[in-house]
């Protein structure tokens, strides 16, 4: 039994053996053996190929070896050559400068690119740093979400987008807009969500069609109207007066004011559509000079007519009748350029041309019309006198002129040497005052006169009972006299028993009665300055204004009115009844060019050419159409 099973088992193996790698054959045999790589042309199933070659035969050396001599010169993948022609992306360690981030589908941040053995690009390494399209946002490398995942924060709202669609993210790892409706940006107009316009889309507006007079609309980052360009133009409306289009806008009225119709204030009105000018709030009338009696007012208009008010009982008013008046009344005559002030009860005015005319009391001669009448002249009168005048003022009881060339003459009352033709005698004519000429200012006070040279010393002539001569005496003087002191003025004044000058730095002197503080040298005393004081307060005027016991003055720098002196009848104008001895600011919202001081009232013209009054108003004197004390500054009313 076991004879026969070894017969079977080599008979099997020796069945087996085809000449493939048997282990009993030789090389030669064209059987591939156990340790051939080939036999002859047997190459047991490799080619070129198969040895890693692209091209060539490959064949079967006599040792049984590969003979690979053939198989080409395009090399093989490890040959550390990258043969891009037959599909090689790298070779061994070449990668031909290739990094992850190189990828052709993804675009790796980071990590080691590798070869494989196929020649082909591993990115098995490059996959852990990251790419867009893993689905974790990588903030590092710009991106702002990866395919599901997205910032909760996000919206088409936060990103200046219309619509509340949610947001996707494009395949870059940025936001995708494309759900949302639309930006301010995009050059497209959303009017639903608001724009006006967006870039070069200007929807229907223009500057004129929102009421602009001209420009070229714009369009702002904001996609709203940039009306810049409009505004440079204006519109009615906006407050600018733009004259090529309005004749006003607002409050702005350019040159126009209540004195284009001869108003001296008041409030403009401009009409709705800018291109007319209401002047129905205007009121008061224009005047360029005023003066003042002890209980009379009178002004020059701008059409050089002269209207007065308050008491009329000596022919004040010039008009032909005794009959007061509480508004403004005119005087007969016209073109008339100078009027005098600080009078009882007359008046002079001096014409275009230089002729005086006075009217009024004449009990004195003061009206120099050659007559003296307990009648008053109730009409101007031309003065007994055919010489020309530049300047005049009014007494008490007389009157004083200047000629053209500067020769002083004076007539009326002359009780006291106050005419300075060194007598006492009264001349209802003018008469020349002696001893001085080429005078440049002259003014007539209670009883006294006195006149400024060229050169600016001072004379005053007259009763002296209070040292209004300003000589340091007392004692009356029919002649010209100077002024104690050595110091030259600019202008000079007379009151009732006081006289005051200004330097040509404004500032002012007073000296005379200091009755209740007139002479504002800051006391109250009532001793007389023989010599000229400075008033108190440092202050520098333009003009001043005298009568009985109080004295006003425009200040130079702000136009403001002061006044000091006696107060019983709210003269000063500080709406209190107190007497002041330096002096104190009037309580007006306006500016002025000049007062006229009366008996206990005063009036001032404003810049504004409007005359105010304030003060006793028995008579009228105040002219607002009534006889109440009127405390405050007040606006005369329209004449008659």
């Amino acid at each position: 039994m076991k004879f026969w099973s070894l017969i079977l088992f080599t008979f099997i193996i020796l069945g087996c053996d085809d000449g493939s790698n048997g282990s009993s054959g030789q090389c030669g045999d064209g059987v591939v053996d156990i340790g051939e790589e080939c036999d002859g042309e047997n190459l047991y199933g490799n080619t070129c190929a198969t040895r890693g070659y692209y091209t060539g035969d490959l064949t079967c050396n006599v040792d049984c070896t590969f003979n690979e001599t053939d198989c080409g010169d395009d090399g093989y993948c490890g040959d550390g050559v990258i043969n891009v022609e037959n599909g090689e992306q790298c070779d061994g360690d070449t990668l031909g400068g290739a990094t992850c981030n190189d990828a052709a589908d993804t675009h790796y941040y980071g990590g080691t690119l590798r070869c494989s053995d196929t020649c082909e690009f591993d990115y098995s390494d490059c996959a852990a740093a990251g790419y867009c399209g893993d689905g974790n946002i990588d903030t590092a490398f710009g991106e702002v979400c990866d395919g599901a995942s997205l910032p909760s924060e996000e919206t088409c709202a936060s990103n200046g987008y219309y619509g509340s669609s949610p947001l996707v993210c494009g395949g870059d790892c940025q936001l995708d807009f494309s759900p949302c409706q639309g930006r301010c940006g995009d050059g497209v107009l959303d009017g639903a969500f608001g724009e006006a316009c967006d870039g070069q889309a200007m929807g229907v507006e223009t500057c004129e069609t929102l009421n602009y007079h001209g420009g070229s609309i714009m369009c702002s980052a904001q996609c709203q109207y940039d009306l810049s360009p409009c505004e440079a133009y204006g519109q009615c409306g906006d407050g600018v007066l733009q004259p090529s289009y309005e004749t006003c806008d607002g409050t702005d009225f350019g040159d126009a004011t209540c004195r284009d119709l001869a108003k001296a204030t008041g409030e403009l009105q401009c009409d709705p559509d800018c291109m007319g000018i209401s002047y129905d709030d205007c009121y008061g009338k224009l005047y360029i000079a005023a003066g003042s009696a002890e209980y009379t007012s009178c002004a020059i208009d701008e059409l050089n007519d002269i209207y007065c008010w308050g008491q009329n009982s000596s022919g004040q008013f010039g008009n032909g009748t005794l009959n007061a008046s509480l508004v403004p009344t005119q005087t007969d005559g016209g073109n008339y350029i100078a009027l005098s002030s600080g009078s009882k009860a007359h008046f002079c005015a001096i014409q275009s041309g230089g002729v005086v005319f006075c009217w009024g009391l004449n009990a004195d001669g003061q009206i120099g019309n050659g007559t003296t009448s307990p009648t008053p002249t109730t009409t101007p009168e031309r003065i007994s006198s055919d010489r020309f005048y530049s300047s005049i003022d009014t007494g008490y009881n007389h009157s004083c002129a200047l000629t053209t060339t500067g020769t002083p003459y004076c007539w009326g009352k002359n009780s006291s040497g106050q005419l300075g033709d060194e007598s006492v005698t009264s001349s209802a004519t003018p008469v020349q005052v002696k001893n001085i000429l080429y005078l440049s200012k002259i003014a007539a006070g209670g009883d006294h006169s006195c006149a400024l040279t060229g050169s600016g010393q001072a004379y005053c002539w007259g009763l002296n009972g209070n040292g209004q001569l300003g000589n340091n005496s007392t004692t009356d003087r029919n002649i010209p006299t100077q002024v104690s002191g050595g110091l030259t003025f600019s202008e000079i004044y007379c009151g009732n028993k006081m006289s005051c000058g200004l330097t040509s730095a404004g500032v002012a002197y007073c000296w005379g009665q200091n009755f209740n503080g007139s002479l504002g040298i800051g006391s109250l005393d009532t001793v007389d300055m023989l010599v000229p004081t400075p008033v108190s307060g440092g202050r520098s005027f333009t003009s001043l204004s005298l009568n009985a016991y109080h004295v006003c003055g425009v200040e130079a720098s702000t136009q403001e009115l002061y006044c000091w002196g006696f107060n019983n009848h709210y003269q000063l104008g500080t709406g209190n009844s107190f007497s002041w001895y330096s002096p104190v600011q009037v309580d007006s919202a306006v500016t002025y060019l000049q007062a006229a001081v009366g008996g206990y009232h005063t009036c001032a013209l404003s810049t504004n050419g409007g005359v105010y009054c304030w003060g006793a108003n028995n008579y009228g004197q105040v002219g607002n159409g009534t006889t109440t004390t009127q405390t405050l500054p007040a606006i005369t009313s329209e004449p008659n």
